[in-house]
């Protein structure tokens, strides 16, 4: 599981939908849409309630196969909680 800090930085930039890069006395803003990809292991612990309301689709590896009609509906309501 993500650091506490880490989680932090990452829900910044995620939320305020800019990153600000840092180094040797420069500091440079960049506007950005983020799409963040990962994997955890929910043996390890849960995730965080602010984590999870940020997560767009959820994966299961374990889930039940889902017929064509079933995986364009998931798209669908998906795109449907999507800006733009």
């Amino acid at each position: 599981l993500l650091d506490e800090e880490t989680a932090n930085i990452l829900l910044g930039i995620v939320t305020e939908g800019k990153v600000i890069v840092e180094r040797e006395g420069i500091s440079i803003t960049y506007p950005c849409r983020p799409v963040i990809i990962a994997t955890f292991n929910p043996d390890e612990g849960e995730l965080r309630d602010h984590l999870l309301d940020r997560i767009a689709v959820a994966l299961s590896a374990d889930a039940e196969k889902l017929d064509i009609t079933d995986r364009v509906g998931a798209v669908d309501a998906v795109l449907g909680f999507s800006p733009g």
